[in-house]
Order: C-alpha cells, then structure tokens, then sequence
C-alpha cells in the first residue's frame, strides 16, 4: 500500500471479511490506498472525498441499508457515474444481479470461497485499478 495511490473503497458489513480483504491487498503491496468502511452510510459519505475512488468493492446485504442503493447513488450522481463497482453476495439472487446489472455495475459475483478463491478473485478486482503513475 501506498500513500499516494488510487483510492480502493470495500464496503462490507462483516468485520471478517474487511479485515481478510484488507491483508490480502496489503499482502499485494498494491499502488492504492485502502479504505475500509462496515456501512452504506459511512461509504456515501466517503464518495464526497476528493479525490474519488478508483474503483469500488461493495457487498449488497449491508447492516445499515442495502449496497444497491449506494451503486444507485454512484450511477446518479455524475462526478462519481465513471468508477468501476465491483458488488459480491454471499447469496447468488438473479433478481439482485438483475437489479444490479441494470444500474450498471461493473461485475456482480457470488463472494468467494476460502483463500485460493479470494485470490484469484482479488487478482481480478486490482485488474480495475488504473496502471500507477510514475
């Protein structure tokens, strides 16, 4: 992690999973800076930050609401409508892929399974990041 990377924001409400997620990436020393945020409402207002991420990791089931929500807020609003979201459920709901497919997302997947799949699944979430400056 860098402390002048693009800006990585995971929204999810399980504590577990933020902090795996967190030393995975730290682990990948990738050119970012992490933020790890548990709700909707603290990640909305963190999208009011300059600058904005550079690309989104948002789970859907959220303590305090729903992440379809906060991809809606995303695609409304025009200074944020261009970041890559990437949404997981531990659930696999074609209608909330639907949902989500319709308001753009960038990737919908189905959280994945035990290290090796975070893994891989991880390699292909950096893939969004802008190449680092320099």
């Amino acid at each position: 992690m860098t402390d002048g990377g693009a800006r990585v924001l995971v929204v999810d409400d399980d504590a577990d999973t933020l902090f795996l997620v967190g030393e995975m990436l730290r682990l990948r020393d990738c050119d970012c800076v992490l933020e790890l945020v548990s709700g909707g409402a603290e990640a909305a207002e963190r999208l009011t930050v300059l600058p904005a991420p550079a690309v989104v990791l948002l789970d859907v089931n959220l303590a305090d609401g729903n992440g379809l929500d906060l991809l809606r807020l995303l695609r409304t609003d025009a200074s944020l409508e261009g970041i890559p979201v990437v949404m997981w459920s531990g659930e696999e709901d074609p209608r909330v892929r639907e949902e989500a497919e319709a308001l753009g997302v960038t990737w919908f997947t189905t959280k994945p399974r035990g290290l090796d799949g975070l893994d891989r699944f991880l390699d292909r979430f950096l893939a969004l990041l802008p190449p680092a400056r320099g």
